[in-house]
């Protein structure tokens, strides 16, 4: 459950992020796409999902302490992500200054 949920928040991110005028209707052909791409990706049939999700929603300390490893896990992400922008852009500047080779050896 943890896995699907962190990947419906991470397809829900693209689409905003996709949709910043926020376009596209709420049933677009492309947004379920994606939450089919997740389904698949984590062999989760919808239904079944939302059996799991009906089960937490009644045992909501549990639901609880999955989203908790949920937000976990994608703030761990987003520091990976943001250390990753910091070391291109560190990098880029260096080679812009001619401190970095091309090709180190």
């Amino acid at each position: 459950m943890i896995d699907m949920l962190v990947d419906i928040n991470l397809a829900e991110a693209a689409l905003r992020a996709g949709n910043i005028q926020h376009t596209l209707p709420a049933d677009s052909n492309y947004q379920k796409a994606q939450y089919a791409a997740v389904f698949k990706k984590n062999s989760v049939r919808p239904d079944d999902f939302n059996r799991s999700l009906t089960y937490y929603i009644e045992h909501i300390d549990e639901l609880n302490d999955i989203y908790t490893e949920v937000i976990n896990r994608l703030t761990v992400m987003d520091a990976e992500m943001q250390k990753g922008k910091a070391k291109k852009e560190t990098d880029s500047k260096k080679y812009i200054l001619g401190t970095k080779k091309k090709n180190p050896q």
